[in-house]
């Protein structure tokens, strides 16, 4: 696949990572049921994997990155797609280091800044384009073993926003956000660098709540209530040239990779999936 669509796949994928620090302690009501979502719950292929932290540097306001990669990288040719993850306030990869794993072990070289406050989304887009530059670079060890065509943005809460912000600010070269638990407007405080998705012009994007944050992230707009306070707003607020979905799930890994496997690989099964899911618009 050439590029990415708006699937269920990569959105699914990336799940777990915002709401969930540990999804190994998962209770059983949220194991997956699905024949796609079984096959990506298990560890991928690509394993083992090799997670760097704090080596490579440094995003436009001095923040290191944090990396989570296949130790084979370009086995076989195979060019590995890209995910740029954004923290939450006050977050760190390491605290959903076992999403961002699994998420390696299908084929992703995932990179996440160390900034703890990735709103605005410039340093979301930095360290994506770190890995971009890296490509190209004969001393990286990522020197030719990237598609960088292929670039994924996701975050969770304020980082929810600031994947999104860093979609916005690529020029093209993010080609789909997944927000999770993206914070009713009322709750950011970063002026007029709080989303607005009306200002998502291209690409694609996955809002994804859980089924019981009903505070800070509802998945509905509450009566009387104007702006973007609800997931419900934020969807129906992006310009309809932009591709979209909107779901509200419990907590999980199950599908994760299928949606990246779809969107990044072209799986037939996953977009035999996709093809028999509502939606989308």
């Amino acid at each position: 696949m050439n590029r990415f669509g708006c699937r269920w796949g990569f959105a699914l994928a990336l799940l777990a990572a915002g709401i969930l620090s540990a999804c190994n302690n998962c209770s059983s009501k949220n194991s997956p049921t699905g024949t796609i979502e079984k096959k990506y719950f298990a560890p991928g292929p690509w394993t083992p994997i090799t997670v760097s932290a704090g080596v490579f540097c440094c995003d436009s306001q001095n923040h290191k990155f944090d990396l989570f990669y296949p130790t084979n990288l370009g086995a076989n040719g195979f060019l590995h797609p890209i995910v740029t993850w954004a923290n939450g306030s006050f977050g760190k990869a390491g605290d959903v280091a076992y999403f961002l794993n699994h998420l390696a072990s299908w084929g992703f070289v995932v990179i996440a800044t160390e900034d703890s406050f990735t709103g605005p989304g410039q340093t979301v887009l930095d360290a994506a384009n770190f890995l971009v530059h890296a490509n190209n670079d004969s001393s990286s060890p990522f020197f030719h073993k990237l598609n960088t065509s292929q670039i994924g943005a996701v975050g969770h809460s304020q980082g929810a926003g600031g994947a999104a912000n860093a979609l916005i600010k690529s020029g093209g070269t993010i080609k789909t956000v997944i927000p999770i638990e993206l914070p009713a407007h009322m709750w950011c405080t970063l002026g007029p660098n709080c989303l607005d998705t009306q200002n998502l012009t291209s690409g694609s994007v996955f809002f994804i709540d859980g089924s019981a944050d009903v505070l800070i992230s509802p998945a509905l707009q509450p009566p009387k209530v104007t702006g973007e306070e609800s997931i419900e707003a934020y969807y129906n607020a992006v310009p309809a040239g932009v591709l979209q979905v909107r779901a509200e799930v419990a907590a999980g890994v199950g599908v994760a990779p299928a949606v990246g496997e779809r969107r990044l690989t072209d799986d037939g099964e996953a977009a035999a999936r996709d093809r028999r899911r509502a939606g989308e618009r």
